[in-house]
């Protein structure tokens, strides 16, 4: 096997800081609840994940569709950072929607409920429209999967065990987006307007948040579903920051025999938001023009 080179070493360190960086920053406002009406029928840890973006005065939780319930309110525990009562954490849902089309929706939480959850939101200037994403720059994968939820179990009188206490850990997870040409043959067709699309190879790992998994495998992905895709933009000759970071779309779906994950583009989301919320399409407008 050929030895690296010293610029090989050179960029895995400065990649190695550069994910380091990002991770740290990206956990302030990367989020996921739990649906407790699902806990007595779920054969896993009903979790799913997303982003937190404020607009004007008003927190929206930016997941993918499948996540949503049809009826969210008075059900959804939302992580905190640190080990709590699920039921403390059911926060008010003021609103939500998801498309029809592509799987990708959202929740709106009071500024009281954002408090709660202790995470600080991204602004528009954080989300990056870029299609199937920059085939040649890193991207990264934020989300809380099911398997690695910490959880404590206690019994209640007259009703059996139930669920109390959960522990998120956060799993990211880096790779570089895979070109359109090389996407898998799957169902639902891949569309070059909707889809993103990543390697994700259990035993083929770039990097990860530290100490987030066992061993030296990856978790299974399930529980990332809603989660952000992110990737950095060009400085300009400025020197590199982690707030610089763009959400490009949202975490979908996974197939564990072909070794991908799957995405739909950030542009969908603003779609929904603007065609859901009239209030907001001048600000969404003086951004996205194109997008939407």
């Amino acid at each position: 096997m050929q030895q690296p080179t010293k610029a090989d070493l050179e960029r895995a360190r400065l990649n190695t800081t550069v994910c380091s960086a990002a991770a740290s920053n990206l956990a302030y406002c990367s989020g996921a609840f739990l649906d407790t009406a699902a806990l007595d029928r779920a054969t896993a840890i009903p979790v799913a994940s997303g982003t937190f973006v404020a607009i004007q005065d008003r927190v929206f939780f930016a997941t993918a569709g499948h996540c949503i319930p049809t009826k969210p309110r008075n059900r959804l525990s939302f992580v905190t950072r640190s080990t709590t009562n699920i039921r403390d954490t059911i926060l008010p849902i003021v609103g939500f929607a998801k498309s029809a089309d592509v799987d990708v929706g959202y929740l709106e939480l009071s500024l009281e409920s954002l408090a709660m959850t202790g995470k600080t939101p991204i602004a528009l200037d954080r989300i990056g429209v870029r299609g199937a994403g920059e085939q040649n720059r890193l991207a990264f994968v934020v989300g809380f999967p099911s398997e690695l939820v910490g959880q404590t179990i206690q019994p209640l009188p007259r009703s059996g065990p139930r669920l109390i206490d959960c522990d998120f850990k956060l799993m990211f997870y880096t790779h570089l987006p895979l070109p359109p040409k090389s996407w898998p043959d799957t169902k639902p067709t891949p569309s070059e307007s909707a889809d993103l699309f990543m390697r994700y190879d259990k035993e083929e790992t770039l990097w990860r948040f530290p100490g987030q998994a066992d061993g030296d495998t990856l978790a299974d992905p399930d529980g990332t579903s809603g989660g952000g895709w992110w990737q950095g933009v060009n400085c300009d000759g400025q020197l590199w920051h982690p707030d610089r970071v763009q959400l490009i779309g949202i975490q979908s779906s996974w197939h564990k025999g072909s070794k991908y994950i799957r995405g739909c583009q950030i542009a969908h989301w603003l779609r929904l938001l603007y065609e859901g919320e009239p209030e907001l399409r001048p600000a969404l407008t003086a951004r996205f023009r194109d997008a939407i």
